[in-house]
């Protein structure tokens, strides 16, 4: 079984659209020696509408969902073993994240930093991890939602639609955030199972967009698809009912644009973007956290460091969004051109045999993961491409070369090395204890 091209791209948009949001909506100011978190969502709101565009949290899992259905369909593995495969896959790049970001943060801490700046910096470094927590309870819960899809179909979307309405009023504390997310991943396993109608998709895509558009203008929920500090109310905070029908409307869009997607799907530039999904994903905010960090004896650096306040700092934070993709091409090249470790150490020949020891088939290493965080994952399969983990939606499992000794004898390799640039020797130039922090809002609303 081969990767679904159309749904790389997906993963590819998805992305993307997480990662400029983050960068031109998350706005930590320093400011007479007082950090804050701020966003220009609150001083300029005619920017409100734009967001819809950008909140592609909707398309991240119905990928998600997709790949979940076809790796579940693909492995003769019992439930919590394919789901504990899949979470150790995960803990080693995650843990190589917080473990670099807690060093920064001790680092500042014992360079006398103040206390708000070591928590603002941990902070928005590792807010983008929450994804992480529903993507694993949702993979969890796939058995028994691809049950619930035998059983009705593509109309399974229904019960979790229901619950997402009902969740913020009725429900537990923290279920409208599962409910909520979970409502796009049943529309993906729904499109891993078979193509979506082309009038069903359509219902879709003009549903969900009245929904927003009636709910926003008459129910009286917030004009912006994200949180803005300062607000009563969050769209996001748990998903609500507009967000809903905003990952409806993503999800009927897709399915229309699927086959038309599946060319730019094999494009090279498609498919290295989506192999550097998860390091993206991962590094970005670090990133542009550790670009605000190391300029701010510079600072206040206009669409970085200063209050947002009209069209001129949304223009600087532009370029600081390109600034911050440059590091991302910068560590990717640098990656690259650089032998690994285990290529160092070892003679070819000592590879070769190192690889066929035991039994075992030899691991393909590749040299496609972006720098700054090594992602190599082969997982014994038919038919995929090689140096690849996709926690965004898997559409089936890479191969490895080799021949295993038995059918579902596999190898999991993953290798992640973050590196976050802490300032060095110097402490942002700003007097010990003289840094407030003023976090009243979460990260990326």
């Amino acid at each position: 079984m081969s990767r679904d091209p159309g749904v790389d791209a997906l993963r590819v948009t998805a992305t993307a659209g997480v990662v400029l949001g983050h960068w031109l909506v998350t706005a930590p100011t320093l400011v007479d020696g007082t950090v804050r978190l701020d966003s220009p969502l609150r001083t300029m709101p005619a920017l409100g509408p734009a967001t819809w565009l950008f909140q592609t949290l909707g398309l991240f899992f119905l990928v998600a969902g997709f790949g979940a259905a076809r790796s579940r369909a693909a492995t003769e593995d019992g439930a919590l073993r394919w789901w504990w495969r899949r979470v150790r896959a995960l803990a080693v790049p995650v843990g190589a994240l917080v473990g670099t970001v807690a060093a920064v943060g001790v680092a500042l801490a014992l360079h006398g930093a103040a206390q708000g700046l070591v928590r603002a910096v941990v902070v928005l470094s590792l807010s983008p991890l929450w994804f992480l927590g529903v993507h694993l309870t949702l993979l969890a819960a796939t058995p028994l939602f691809l049950r619930l899809d035998d059983r009705l179909g593509t109309w399974a979307v229904a019960v979790p639609v229901g619950l997402a309405v009902l969740a913020p009023v009725a429900g537990p504390a923290g279920t409208a955030v599962l409910t909520g997310w979970w409502v796009p991943w049943q529309l993906g396993i729904a499109l891993a199972r078979r193509p979506l109608p082309r009038p069903a998709a359509l219902v879709l895509l003009a549903g969900g967009i009245a929904g927003v558009l009636l709910l926003v203008t008459v129910g009286g929920f917030p004009a912006t698809a994200v949180g803005v500090r300062g607000a009563a109310r969050s769209n996001l905070d748990p998903p609500t009912a507009p967000t809903v029908c905003l990952a409806l409307a993503q999800a009927g869009l897709a399915s229309l644009l699927l086959p038309r997607l599946a060319r730019l799907g094999r494009s090279r530039a498609v498919a290295a973007a989506d192999r550097a999904a998860l390091p993206v994903f991962l590094l970005h905010l670090p990133l542009l956290t550790a670009l605000w960090l190391v300029t701010a004896p510079a600072g206040p650096l206009p669409g970085l460091h200063d209050v947002p306040t009209d069209g001129s700092w949304l223009l600087a934070r532009c370029g600081w969004a390109l600034a911050t993709a440059g590091l991302l091409v910068v560590l990717a090249a640098a990656r690259r051109s650089a032998p690994s470790a285990r290529d160092a150490l070892l003679p070819r020949a000592g590879r070769d045999r190192l690889g066929h020891r035991g039994g075992h088939p030899p691991v393909q290493w590749t040299g496609h993961d972006v720098p700054g965080a090594q992602l190599v994952a082969d997982h014994v399969g038919d038919g995929g491409r090689r140096g690849e983990l996709h926690l965004l939606g898997d559409g089936v499992r890479p191969g490895v070369d080799g021949t295993p000794e038995h059918p579902r004898e596999g190898q999991h390799v993953v290798d992640l090395v973050g590196q976050v640039a802490a300032p060095g020797g110097d402490d942002g130039g700003v007097p010990r204890g003289h840094l407030r922090v003023d976090l009243g809002g979460r990260v990326g609303e």
